[in-house]
This record gives C-alpha cells, structure tokens and sequence, in this order.
C-alpha cells in the first residue's frame, strides 16, 4: 500500500488577545554585589512546592516563562505543548492511498481547530482531535475487494458495510474527538526546561461514513517534555496507549472487533 501524508498545522502567535502577557513585576532593592535578574526564574520546582507565586495575566493567561519555545509541527494528536497556554491551531491533513486491502484507491482531507485552555500556569486542558473530513475513492474495484479471501471472514454487517464502501464514490462526516488534561511537573526557568504529565481521551462519536464511531475508547497516560539548548529545542513526548474493550458506543455493535 501506497501512502503520502501531508499536514500541516498553524499556530497564532502567542496565546489568545485576553490572555496577554503578565505585567512586569517591581524590582526590589538589593544588596551591592546582587544581581536580581534571574529571581523569578531561579527556583526549578517539582509540583510548583516552596517557591512564591508567580504573577498572573489574568484568566487563561497561562505560562509565559518559554516565550521561545514552539508547538509542535509534526503530529497534534499525540505530540502535545508541554507549556500551559491557550491558543487554537488550525489544522489541515491530507492523505493518498492506493492498493489498499480494504479500501480503492482515493485520497482524504480533514479540517479542524486544535484548542488549548491554560486554566494556570501550570494546568491545562484541550481538545486535539475532531473535525470534519471528505473522503473521495475511485469506482470499479469492488470485483478486487470483495473476492479477497480476507473479506469472508468479515461478520456480516462488516462484510455488507465493507460492500458499500467498495463502490466507491465521495463520503464526509465528522472525525471522532479526543482531548486531554497535563500538569506542568517539573518547572526550570533558568535552564528553559519543562516536564508535564497528562491523560490524553479519544471518544469513539464519528461517523461511520468516513470510517469513525466505532470503539473502543481510548485512553494514553503520557509526559511531555520540552527544553532549549540556544537557539534550538527540543520537545519529546512518551506515554502508554490502552483501549476500553467493554464499552459499547452504538446499538448492537460490540466495542472490539
């Protein structure tokens, strides 16, 4: 099977209007000798413990200690902001396929928004999965499909849906949702580095007509991470992807096939 991907993700700058940056803080006397520039930032923290509360911007400001560091480019669904900030991306995807086993031959577009609520500096919530997609797959290869010895396999209602989508033809629908919630763990100002943990929800609520809304639910504990080293940076993302395999989303349909 042939595939090319192409995607591409825009990120506004900076977070939303209502979430500017914070006022700057009066600077205190000191003594000769003490340089107070690096204050604020001196006291890397583990769960934000024994260090003064940082100055806050308002509602949904979130965290602009990394004001050089950028989202990822790569893949929003599974790569996330280590940052608590509020902002929306706007993403579009696009993908070819040929001689799949199951599919004609066609090609696939999705649009939608990925958003991000910064709720603190530290905590932050949002959604990275969804949208609406159009599918467009050639006709004529329903003979190829359905005399595959895989395809009497298939129950009968997959056989009958797989049937259909064999005709080819266009589809469109919404993409199932997913979303997540991190807290910023480790926080090290000085050293530009950040650790978050989070759980990251895929909902099975699609439509069938471009291949979504069907379970089981999905659910990836993960950590992500971000740190300068001058002018470049590095961000890195590691979890542990489990699926509920009792739940079931639609009337008779079992969870996992």
């Amino acid at each position: 099977m042939k595939q090319q991907w192409t995607l591409l993700a825009l990120v506004l700058p900076g977070a939303l209007a209502f979430a500017g940056e914070p006022p700057p803080a009066p600077v205190a006397p000191t003594a000769p000798g003490f340089a107070p520039a690096d204050v604020a930032g001196a006291c890397p923290t583990l769960f934000g413990a024994d260090c003064p509360a940082p100055a806050t911007g308002g509602p949904l400001a979130g965290n602009h200690d990394f004001p050089r560091f950028i989202d990822w480019m790569s893949n929003p669904l599974q790569n996330i902001d280590p940052r608590a900030v509020t902002a929306i991306y706007p993403i579009f995807g696009s993908a070819w396929f040929s001689n799949a086993p199951a599919l004609p031959d066609g090609d696939m577009q999705l649009y939608g928004p990925a958003i991000t609520v910064a709720l603190s500096d530290r905590l932050a919530v949002g959604l990275n999965q969804g949208g609406y997609a159009g599918v467009h797959l050639s006709r004529g290869q329903r003979a190829r499909i359905v005399s595959d010895p895989r395809f009497a396999a298939l129950p009968p209602d997959r056989r009958a849906q797989l049937a259909e989508i064999a005709s080819g033809g266009s589809r469109d629908g919404f993409l199932n949702l997913g979303g997540f919630a991190q807290y910023t763990l480790i926080e090290n100002v000085p050293e530009q580095f950040l650790l978050t943990g989070g759980v990251r929800l895929e909902v099975p609520c699609g439509a069938h007509e471009v291949f979504q809304g069907y379970g089981p639910a999905h659910m990836a504990p993960y950590l992500t991470a971000g740190m300068e080293f001058g002018e470049y940076h590095v961000l890195a993302t590691t979890g542990y992807y489990c699926r509920d395999r009792s739940v079931t989303f639609a009337p008779g349909q079992a969870a996992e096939r």
